[in-house]
Parts: structure tokens; C-alpha cells; sequence
């Protein structure tokens, strides 16, 4: 069994889920706030210390190569939030398609933190670009009058930023410096 929703089926070493996730070993997946993940095996560990073994994804991080990460093959809730690398086609349809539905700026700091906070732990590309484009538009309306935007807005732009980034230099195979630039450019907003 797999999570709700998704079958999980063993053919030999691999596990699929539905044909939209590969969770073969050596295949890359992005893992909600954690970015992009190479799938380094499917084994049987004890985890829980209870002399029961489970079905794990060992997967690591492709930004923090020291960080690896056990999602367990029967926990729908963590499972649910593995999903396959966005294509270059992809990511550009969801760039454009972020100006018909933007993210409105709260002014309330601390709903505004809250709203942030969750878009950035379920790590959804299309909730993280809508958040990166606001903070986007805020920061140049502050500028124009002479403001700065806060610095916890700014934390969650960046830590947004690194997790958009991550993806899209992996799959559109440029350097993440460049990613910043190419989104500004598909988004029409200034530096």
C-alpha cells in the first residue's frame, strides 16, 4: 500500500507513483520545503527503534549534500508532498500563469508571517512563486517611497527564492545565480 491516492508498486528496485513520480533509485524529486532530492534507495530500516523494519525513500538533498532525508513509504501525509522535478515548459507556463493569480500583500505582519510560513513548508511551486512575485511588487512600492521592506519578509523571500531556485536551475540547467534574472525577466518586474 501507499499513501491515499497514490499506488505504490514494487518492479524489481523501483516504486511508482500513479506514472507522475519516478521513485526509481537515482532519480531526482522535489520533497516539499526541501527542494530537490536524488532518491539514493528504497530500503527496509528500524527507524522507530522497535525492532519493526519499514519501507523508506532515503532521499538527499541536491543543495546540502550532508542532509539526508527518511520519508516512509506508508506515511501518506509525508508522501503526498513528493512529486516529480518541473520541465522547462512547465516552469515557464507557471511563471506566466502566476500574473493571472497573484498573492495580495497583507498588511497584518503577523497573518502575513503565518501566510508565508505554511506557503514555505508545503513547498508548492506555483504558492512559492505567487509569494516571491508579491514580496516582489511590495519591495518596489516601498522603494518608491523611499522604504525598506522588513527583514522577516525579506528572510522568506530568500528562503522562497533558494527553494525556486534549486528547481529551476536543476531543470532549466543554469546556474541558480542566473535563476533570479529569468524570473524577473518572465515575471516584467525590476531587480
Amino acid at each position: 500500500m501507499g499513501p491515499k491516492g497514490l499506488s505504490f508498486r514494487l518492479e524489481g528496485s523501483v516504486f511508482r507513483t500513479m506514472g507522475s513520480v519516478n521513485l526509481k533509485k537515482g532519480a531526482h524529486v522535489v520533497y516539499g520545503g526541501y527542494g530537490v532530492c536524488l532518491v539514493e534507495d528504497i530500503r527496509s530500516l528500524d527507524l522507530g527503534h522497535c525492532g519493526h523494519l519499514d519501507q523508506y525513500f532515503v532521499l538527499r538533498q541536491e543543495d546540502n549534500c550532508n542532509s539526508t532525508l527518511y520519508v516512509p513509504v506508508e506515511n501518506d501525509r509525508l508522501c503526498g508532498r513528493l512529486r516529480r522535478v518541473l520541465t522547462k515548459g512547465e516552469i515557464h507556463q507557471l511563471l506566466l500563469e502566476s500574473q493571472e493569480h497573484p498573492l495580495c500583500w497583507n498588511p497584518d505582519r503577523q497573518a502575513r508571517a503565518a501566510q508565508f510560513q505554511q506557503i514555505l513548508q508545503r513547498g508548492v511551486q506555483e504558492e512559492l512563486v505567487g509569494m516571491i512575485r508579491c514580496i516582489y511588487r511590495e519591495r518596489e512600492a516601498l522603494r518608491a517611497r523611499g522604504k525598506k521592506l522588513p527583514d522577516a519578509d525579506l528572510r522568506a523571500l530568500k528562503r522562497a527564492q533558494r527553494l525556486v531556485e534549486g528547481e529551476f536551475s536543476f531543470a532549466l540547467g543554469i546556474p541558480q545565480e542566473q535563476v533570479d534574472a529569468y524570473i524577473r525577466s518572465v515575471l516584467g518586474v525590476g531587480e
